[in-house]
């Protein structure tokens, strides 16, 4: 199983931002949820537009923390929807899912 986040990534942005960092991390927690809930959304009603923004967002916001696999697997999902083939993607969709929910548990555990 590799690790969800790149750690020395994660360190860098530590070390930069400081007494931020806890704050960006909460509102990174938060807002992965809201992405994925449209992301799903955007499925449920096969709306190819919605989903490409929403992965798009989660895709640049994960990559930003070090999310490595989260943002490849965002930009799959991205490459889908503009295809206009967010219809076929449950499984890339429920993977992206999974690796967000690793993600998030291990940036709970980063925050102090």
């Amino acid at each position: 199983m590799h690790t969800p986040i790149n750690p020395s990534q994660l360190q860098e942005l530590r070390d930069l931002l400081d007494d931020e960092f806890d704050s960006l991390l909460r509102s990174y927690l938060v807002d992965s949820q809201t992405r994925l809930q449209a992301i799903q959304a955007a499925f449920d009603h096969r709306d190819n537009s919605k989903g490409y923004e929403a992965v798009h967002s989660l895709k640049g916001a994960s990559a930003n923390l070090g999310a490595v696999h989260l943002a490849e697997l965002c930009l799959k999902l991205q490459v889908e929807c503009k295809s206009g083939r967010i219809h076929d993607a449950e499984l890339l969709i429920q993977m992206v899912q999974e690796e967000q929910n690793r993600v998030s548990r291990y940036l709970t555990e980063q925050l102090g």
